[in-house]
């Protein structure tokens, strides 16, 4: 068994690091538990999850390491692992590594995991409804304040071309759909053009939409790309302020 010992990251990277574990020992038909999605499991696995066993993992995973009886491996990449299984004797295996990816596993199996990371049902405060073409534009500011010297923290304005540029490219009715990790004041898109709507949702409902978008738009950030892999929604990443870009610069996310 493949025992996932330490999450990395918060929400999104948590995810991803969830599912390319999960899809490595499914493809190579190994029993797999990660005790570290404790907190995140009710959003999308509810009753499913084993919560006593998840519970009594992690105060075993902690107490072995204080006493030195187990080690925690850290693994880059799928054949890291392999390596790891076929010289490791012991029927549970502690591994960790917010960088290990098998996007083999993860692209052939992503409607499994897309129908296995869906949002419960109460856990959904309201549904999107679609009218027309839909666009998710992501705002990422609070910690891009600081992250890569700030080079991601857009201010208004580039947001406002990203929805001008959008309106173009599309043509037609276009919906835009603003999600962020803090406030956005009403005001800042008032001048655009086009109809722009601002989600006041819980960050697990504000994915869950933007799954059900026809696009995705923002900063580099996986939060947009885990609804671009589950939903299979074209997603760009605005690398610099004020860039041009095209209906072609939009891609699917493999895992």
């Amino acid at each position: 068994m493949i025992i996932l010992a330490y999450a990395y990251g918060d929400h999104s990277n948590r995810l991803f690091q969830d599912l390319h574990f999960s899809a490595f020992c499914r493809e190579n038909r190994l029993s797999y538990f990660n005790p570290t999605m404790l907190d995140l499991a009710p959003l999308y696995f509810g009753i499913r999850y084993n919560y006593v066993f998840a519970v009594l993992l992690k105060i075993v995973i902690k107490v072995l390491k204080r006493l030195k009886y187990t080690r925690i491996v850290e693994v880059l990449n799928s054949k890291d692992l392999l390596r790891i299984i076929g010289m490791n004797k012991r029927r549970m295996i502690f591994v960790s590594g917010g960088d290990f990816r098998d996007h083999a596993a993860t692209e052939k199996l992503r409607r499994y995991y897309s129908r296995r990371y869906r949002l419960i049902p109460r856990k959904q405060s309201m549904k999107l409804t679609k009218d027309c073409t839909t666009v998710g534009v992501h705002i990422r500011r609070g910690d891009y304040r600081g992250f890569a010297d700030g080079r991601y923290y857009y201010d208004d304005n580039t947001y406002r071309h990203i929805i001008q540029r959008m309106t173009e490219l599309l043509k037609g009715e276009v919906k835009f759909i603003v999600f962020s990790n803090e406030g956005i004041d009403p005001d800042a898109f008032a001048a655009c053009a086009a109809h722009v709507e601002i989600s006041h949702n819980a960050w697990y409902v504000d994915q869950e939409w933007m799954k059900n978008c026809d696009f995705l738009i923002g900063p580099p950030s996986t939060f947009t790309l885990w609804a671009s892999y589950c939903g299979k929604v074209p997603c760009y990443h605005v690398a610099t302020p004020n860039a041009s870009f095209s209906l072609g610069d939009f891609h699917i996310c493999n895992g």
